[in-house]
């Protein structure tokens, strides 16, 4: 539960009710350095802090004004959250972290790493869509959701990989889904060229965090990725791209 903004007691709801977090527990810390190589492996594109903005339009059910989009960006930026081994502080107290783009993954991993140590490798885990794939003759067939054609897009096989995917079609706030929980913190406005983002990666997490930087950024994000990981992106006029 360290991890949850919604649980009180939790090291992120504790940061950023506070502000500082003194004594994180090391899963927490662990995944805040995590972050801040994934912050700037994607140029940016990857970024917790957007909560405040992801807050504003559930409520607002619209677009930022010009003011507030500039007030916002002051307080927007990985940049901006100090981490020491001992403490870890928002340098400005309007600052809100949501780790939703890559917690969940994280949690997938933990439990990988407790079926390997008690002798399960051939295991197939499911966390509401971030997925990961033990060993298994043959591999495990998974499918990549095509939500303009409500099917499979395609078929891929997977074996000690994981795959996840962000999209725009399950939680957003017009008519048009055009805006959506999938900010990009550079500009504060919510990309339109993608409905979905698939990645396969050697790690959940990694795949989670991935699959909304690419979300983000659309194609121009596949040099984010690492020799061996994929990209399967939908694009809104249903083009097909695979990287």
């Amino acid at each position: 539960m360290v991890f949850s903004r919604f649980e009180p007691t939790s090291n992120l709801s504790l940061l950023n009710k506070n502000g500082v977090l003194r004594k994180p527990d090391r899963p927490f810390l662990d995944l805040l350095n995590e972050i801040q190589i994934a912050h700037r492996e994607t140029e940016g594109a990857f970024d917790p802090t957007i909560l405040p903005v992801l807050l504003h339009l559930e409520r607002s059910r619209r677009p930022l004004y010009h003011a507030e989009m500039e007030a916002y960006l002051e307080t927007t930026g990985f940049e901006k959250v100090a981490i020491y081994n001992d403490i870890v502080y928002l340098t400005d107290r309007r600052m809100m972290l949501t780790l939703d783009g890559i917690a969940k993954g994280s949690i997938v991993d933990m439990g990988v790493e407790f079926l390997r140590a008690n002798g399960c490798t051939e295991a197939l885990v499911n966390a509401g869509g971030d997925i990961y794939c033990g060993r298994k003759a043959g591999g495990w067939k998974v499918g990549i959701y095509d939500p303009l054609a409500d099917g499979l897009s395609r078929t891929v096989t997977l074996q000690t990989m994981s795959i996840c995917t962000s999209g725009s079609y399950v939680n957003y706030y017009t008519a048009d889904k055009r805006l959506h929980h999938l900010i990009d913190p550079r500009t504060l406005t919510c990309p339109s060229d993608l409905v979905s983002a698939t990645v396969t990666a050697s790690t959940t997490a990694r795949a989670d965090m991935l699959s909304t930087a690419l979300f983000i950024a659309g194609a121009k994000g596949k040099r984010f990725l690492r020799p061996g990981e994929k990209a399967d992106l939908i694009t809104r006029s249903g083009k097909k791209i695979v990287c």
